[in-house]
């Protein structure tokens, strides 16, 4: 009777568990990037009774006689497999479609690991999980080459508020169309693109084409009126349409031919990039595809691609990469310790964070204005929870039982 006291209450205490483990993943049904938690049980030690004997002397052997002392909770099993994904709209909110971190750090340096991507930015610019307010971990880029070295180490992301891009004066531009082949000698076509100087201001520039020959063209560059000459060269195309040879294609435009502000680089040199020009019997059409200055510009926007890149959108239409998310993989996910705040805190049994790009090393790309919702399904939770419930109620019956059973053993002195 002893023995079914101690089965009925560890029966009871471990449903009760059970029920814990169920509830709460019910209660974080919408707790974004939630996992949800499996409880598995286990027999507790047995009472053997008989052992077992092997047959011998023309008799049959004997199994073993044992008799079960209870169940316990054997572990919990966290599930990792993705949850849906919900569109918010909102720049800062982020999955990640696949396995892995985004990766924190608290003030004093210690790190956790969350599949929360709802992110802000504080006061000081710098990029912060919402929930826990520690500070989201990635590459720095390097501003003078807008790429992330080689050697860099995650650290804390700041983009300062009122972030500005300062002007850059042209130094390329690209021309690109068609000069008529059936023009006569001594015909010519102009064209005119923007450039910027070393302040930001906007000049325009006119290039004039002028035949020279057969597959034969002059060129100069002009600031307002033709006299204002910053460059001339020669074009000559093959028999085929196509540039064979460019001279001259560099401008210098200074301070006297009007085309440079006042307290501006000057000179300043533009190379224009001709290779793109063909030579067929057709209309003579020439634009410039694209040149490489710009005005000064304010932060518009941050954007974030799928492998983590976090770029700064300016007024001027210009982006500059501030950094690279961090992401963390683990060999055992079920060794994370869970913490306050969607937290997950590493532990003996996790193996080093593998810390890479969204994207590599096993770990998925990060989907910009979105969340993860949690990954708990209501309609199984709430089945395991009734199974649980019919388990918990039948280990009090047990004891009610074994009761029934004491009271008529008390009654055997009467």
């Amino acid at each position: 009777m002893s023995r079914l006291f101690s089965t009925a209450i560890s029966s009871m205490q471990t449903h009760s568990l059970g029920i814990d483990v169920a509830g709460n993943n019910i209660a974080n049904l919408n707790t974004t990037g939630y996992k949800g938690v499996r409880a598995t049980f286990e027999t507790l030690f047995s009472q053997t009774l008989r052992q077992a004997q092997a047959p011998q002397n023309g008799l049959a052997g004997n199994d073993p006689m044992q008799v079960g002392a209870g169940v316990g909770l054997a572990n919990t099993m966290t599930s990792f497999a993705r949850g849906s994904l919900e569109h918010t709209g909102e720049n800062l909110d982020l999955a990640i479609a696949g396995r892995g971190f985004f990766v924190l750090s608290g003030p004093g340096g210690e790190e956790a690991y969350t599949r929360d991507g709802a992110m802000t930015l504080d006061a000081n610019g710098q990029l912060t999980h919402a929930s826990s307010g520690l500070s989201v971990q990635g590459l720095l880029a390097d501003p003078a080459t807008n790429l992330i070295p080689a050697n860099a180490l995650p650290t804390n992301i700041v983009i300062p508020p009122g972030l500005t891009l300062n002007a850059q004066g042209t130094e390329t531009v690209n021309i690109a169309g068609n000069l008529n082949a059936s023009a006569a000698v001594g015909d010519s076509t102009d064209m005119q693109y923007r450039y910027y100087d070393s302040l930001g201001v906007a000049h325009v520039m006119t290039v004039s084409f002028t035949k020279t020959g057969a597959g034969a063209w002059g060129f100069s560059g002009y600031i307002d009126v033709p006299a204002n000459n910053v460059g001339s060269g020669t074009l000559t195309f093959s028999a085929t349409g196509d540039v064979s040879a460019v001279t001259g294609n560099t401008f210098t435009v200074t301070s006297a031919s009007t085309g440079v502000t006042a307290g501006a680089t000057a000179p300043q040199s533009i190379l224009a990039n001709l290779q793109q020009m063909t030579q067929f019997s057709s209309t003579a059409e020439v634009q410039a595809t694209n040149q490489d200055g710009f005005p000064p510009g304010a932060l518009n926007d941050v954007t974030i691609d799928t492998s983590g890149n976090i770029q700064a959108v300016f007024s001027n239409g210009q982006s500059r990469l501030i950094a690279r998310m961090a992401v963390a993989n683990f060999a055992n996910l079920n060794g994370l310790v869970r913490s306050g705040d969607n937290l997950f805190i590493q532990s003996s049994n996790t193996g080093s964070p593998q810390i890479v790009s969204a994207g590599s090393g096993g770990t998925g790309q990060i989907q910009s204005q979105a969340l993860e919702r949690s990954n708990v399904d209501l309609a199984s939770e709430l089945t395991t929870l009734l199974v649980l419930q019919r388990g918990y109620s039948a280990a009090t019956r047990m004891v009610s039982t074994a009761d029934d059973m004491l009271q008529e053993a008390l009654n055997l002195k009467r």
